[in-house]
């Protein structure tokens, strides 16, 4: 079964508590079901939801801004993001001292790409149960 882009790797530095680069690699789709499906899961505090801000980040059509308080002073306050899909293109967002992010490389716009978060199962109700007013 032929499939279409998708994202293989995630590089987050300088992003909230991120101060040194991490990376996260994605499940690739084969086909099957469940296959490219990746699951993050972790303590409170661990940067979950930071991996899902950067993912916004990077996809949504403008470069976003990085307030003082989302760049880590441990990385000089400046912060870059990429992405890579599974036909090599790569997008890299980056601050360069201020808020103000650019895209900078070969690819400025990750079109094609959907980005998909489900909410955590505290925000949804346990089958048959009512969610709360």
């Amino acid at each position: 079964m032929e499939q279409g882009p998708h994202l293989t790797e995630l590089k987050i530095h300088g992003f909230r508590g991120y101060a040194i680069e991490q990376s996260i690699k994605f499940a690739a789709p084969n086909g099957k079901p469940g296959s490219g499906l990746t699951i993050v899961v972790g303590a409170n505090n661990s940067g979950k939801s930071t991996i899902v801000e950067s993912l916004t980040a990077v996809s949504q059509r403008g470069a976003p801004s990085f307030s003082e308080m989302q760049r880590n002073r441990d990385a000089d306050h400046l912060v870059k993001i990429s992405m890579t899909d599974n036909t090599g293109n790569k997008w890299v967002l980056a601050t360069a001292g201020g808020s103000e992010a650019t895209f900078t490389g070969e690819h400025t716009n990750p079109k094609g790409h959907q980005i998909f978060v489900l909410p955590s199962r505290r925000t949804c109700p346990a089958s048959g149960q009512q969610r709360p007013p």
